[in-house]
């Protein structure tokens, strides 16, 4: 976890809260009908190669910041939380529910190592955002705060998965801590300009599992409250996108919501790159079996 205070300028802020506040395409923030009971606030999303010259400028400040490349960066968010709109608990992480299938097979023991490398295959090519970004617009007096919850020691990725993954692989998982005490929450109160940086999974090499130290939600607003959001994947976008489709192939490719390959497609590409798939670039659907 990282603060960055002063990332933008005061004049920046005010400017992307104009931006928001001009702009026609504001809609809701959850982006599945079962988020519309934990996700309450309203977002404009900026598709890629379509942004302001703010967002372009700040697009490549962010990429500097987090040690990347501007086009590993998905489509920027603005988001605004009026009084009593919240988010709550999750994570940042998005492809836990494709692996699932994958995940369970390891941890069960119904698989052996030698059965396993090219389902770890699939794995690593199962995109996943690693880093997010957000700054916060404004200074909030009341409400609003975002609280990232403190772990138990009996956090499930390091004292069972990560372990797991090491011996069917024979990996060596680096720091894993033998034990760690329950900490107090840590609670950000936003400030206008300050970045704050975390990282929602492990890495590809550790397969991109969800870290719930990284578990957090923005609490019930009183005053206004605005957040610039970007989340950061693996690899570039359109790389990102030709292994998607590749794993979607997968058997081991879970499908939580029962879509077909071209609406799994669709759906992560207008996540990724806020635009609609261009139809040419559409493969003839293909079930995973």
């Amino acid at each position: 976890m990282f603060l960055h205070p002063g990332f933008l300028t005061p004049d920046e802020c005010r400017e992307a809260m104009a931006l928001f506040a001009l702009s026609s395409k504001k809609g809701s923030s959850a982006t599945s009908e079962a988020q519309t009971k934990t996700r309450t606030s309203s977002t404009v999303v900026y598709g890629v190669g379509t942004e302001l010259p703010l967002l372009r400028d700040l697009r490549k400040r962010i990429a500097t910041l987090a040690r990347v490349d501007v086009t590993q960066l998905q489509a920027t968010k603005i988001t605004c939380y009026e009084k009593g709109q919240f988010f709550g608990k999750h994570v940042d992480s998005m492809g836990h529910d494709l692996k699932v299938q994958w995940t369970n097979r390891m941890m069960c023991g119904t698989k052996t190592a030698e059965q396993l490398p090219a389902q770890a295959c699939f794995m690593s090519k199962t995109p996943e955002r690693f880093c997010t970004v957000w700054i916060y617009l404004n200074d909030v007096e009341k409400g609003g705060n975002t609280r990232f919850h403190s772990s138990t020691p009996e956090d499930a990725l390091y004292q069972a998965f990560l372990p797991k993954l090491g011996k069917v692989f024979q990996k060596k998982i680096p720091g894993l801590p033998k034990s760690r005490s329950k900490s107090e929450d840590l609670v950000i109160k936003p400030k206008a300009g300050t970045a704050v940086i975390h990282f929602p999974s492990t890495t590809q090499e550790y397969y991109g599992m969800p870290d719930n130290l990284s578990v957090h939600e923005g609490e019930p607003a009183v005053d206004p409250k605005y957040i610039l959001q970007q989340f950061i994947y693996w690899e570039p976008l359109e790389t990102v996108m030709d292994n998607y489709k590749a794993a979607l192939r997968s058997p081991y490719m879970a499908n939580p919501d029962g879509l077909g390959f071209e609406e799994r497609e669709q759906t992560l590409y207008q996540t990724m790159f806020g635009t609609p798939m261009p139809s040419s670039s559409a493969d003839a659907p293909v079930e995973a079996t």
